[in-house]
């Protein structure tokens, strides 16, 4: 991770300057910037819409207006415009200086995501390791990457509070250390914060050291994972499939657990042996997989069409056939997505064509989310026969407006989703600008 000068966080500035030069330079914007930076949506809501109806909302003054909210929504309500500005921190960077310039949790969370961009100053950031404020120490917490630091991130390892020892895991997997793996194995069959936990295991992973004590700290994890611990468990079966822990015992571990029953973990360890090319065990994660979508839940159902790599062949490709004349309509929509990217071209195009049919609204049906999904497939594919569709959206409820937002990016046509931008729920109003601020 490389750090920035003291004296970089000024150049931030210069984008103020453009945006309030372009501002100046046009009066309608200027206006519409008015509304949104005073935060008077009502006013704004209808002139939005009207710019929007008449095509002429360009990218560029859709992203001024975007910054003006943000800018509101910081001074409005700190804690929340920083959570949403995580999806989009590369793109707000000023608005996280003027949040991290305070001296509350919502500053320590802005600093956190500065420092991930490389657009805070670490020293500043070391200053707090001995901070009575948890938020703070965290973001020290995190800087502590370098060999010279291995001291002090084990003992942020078993910091009191759980912000500060996930901040310390996460430097831990930068760091790589082989010092970290005794503390690392700790944490993973010991720390009470399951993303924390999580967290330890990729960085004990990562550092990809003593890979036979690793394979078996992991099968011990996986015999005894409960419920709540399906995501570790499936970081583990994931993990022996990547060398050097497929050939310390992974492999091993991973045929038995293919020939058992079919899990969340065992998906995953299929999963990653498809995706890294392990031949051998090629037929028998084929195999767990389709078996997977022919006999399992609905969550390892959907666990398959959204991470198994594409296109499908064979028992894979025949089992979501099946599924894409089902008369149930989410799990269609979801094979049909995998049809479209498998099979000759002719079966491609005719799952494309399905696919259209299920996005199209329905008077009767206004709120279909199978047929938002579909759109949204639809989207990502950059079939613009969906965006009339996407628009109509934007007046529908929380749900429907959120999609529409998403597809329209998928679109490369995120203006369009602008008049989101004097919503009167502040989450859409946040999660537009910053997706506006995000596309360019």
């Amino acid at each position: 991770m490389q750090r920035l000068p003291p004296y970089a966080p000024g150049i931030q500035r210069i984008r103020a300057l453009a945006i309030a030069v372009f501002l100046g330079g046009t009066g309608c914007g200027s206006a519409l910037s008015g509304l949104a930076s005073r935060g008077d949506y009502p006013a704004l809501a209808p002139k939005l819409g009207a710019r929007q109806a008449a095509g002429d909302l360009g990218d560029r003054e859709a992203r001024v207006l975007a910054h003006a909210v943000l800018r509101y929504e910081v001074g409005a309500a700190r804690k929340e415009a920083v959570s949403a500005l995580a999806s989009c921190a590369a793109g707000a960077e000023e608005e996280l200086e003027t949040i991290a310039a305070g001296d509350d949790d919502a500053a320590a969370d802005a600093a956190m995501l500065l420092l991930e961009l490389d657009a805070y100053v670490v020293g500043k950031a070391r200053e707090h390791l001995q901070d009575t404020r948890d938020g703070f120490r965290a973001v020290a917490a995190r800087t502590l990457e370098s060999d010279g630091a291995g001291a002090d991130r084990r003992k942020a390892f078993v910091d009191p509070a759980g912000r500060v020892r996930l901040a310390a895991f996460r430097a831990a997997i930068e760091a790589a250390d082989p010092e970290d793996y005794l503390a690392l194995s700790e944490a993973v069959l010991k720390e009470p914060l399951p993303l924390a936990r999580t967290t330890a295991l990729r960085a004990l992973v990562r550092g990809r050291h003593t890979p036979e004590a690793t394979v078996a700290l992991l099968r011990d994890l996986v015999k005894r994972a409960q419920k709540a611990e399906i995501p570790l468990a499936e970081d583990a079966y994931t993990a022996f499939a990547q060398s050097p822990f497929y050939e310390a015992g992974g492999r091993e571990l991973l045929e038995r657990g293919f020939a058992n029953e079919v899990t969340p973990p065992t998906i995953a360890g299929a999963i990653a042996v498809l995706r890294l090319g392990r031949d051998a065990l090629q037929a028998p994660a084929t195999a767990l997989l389709t078996r997977a979508l022919r006999d399992g839940s609905e969550r390892e159902q959907r666990f398959v069409y959204a991470a198994a790599p594409r296109p499908f062949a064979g028992e894979l490709f025949a089992a979501a056939k099946v599924h894409a004349v089902s008369t149930d309509r989410p799990l269609a929509v979801l094979a049909l997505g995998v049809l479209a990217d498998s099979g000759t071209t002719a079966e491609r195009a005719d799952a494309l064509d399905r696919l259209i049919a299920y996005a199209k609204p329905l008077p009767e049906a206004p709120r279909d989310p199978v047929a938002r999904a579909a759109r949204g497939d639809l989207a990502r594919r950059k079939v613009m026969a969906v965006q009339q569709w996407l628009e109509g959206d934007l007046h529908g409820d929380t749900a429907a407006k959120f999609a529409a937002l998403s597809g329209l990016v998928s679109l490369d046509r995120s203006a369009r989703a602008a008049p989101l931008l004097a919503d009167g729920e502040r989450s859409v109003r946040l999660a537009t600008a910053c997706a506006l601020v995000r596309e360019h």
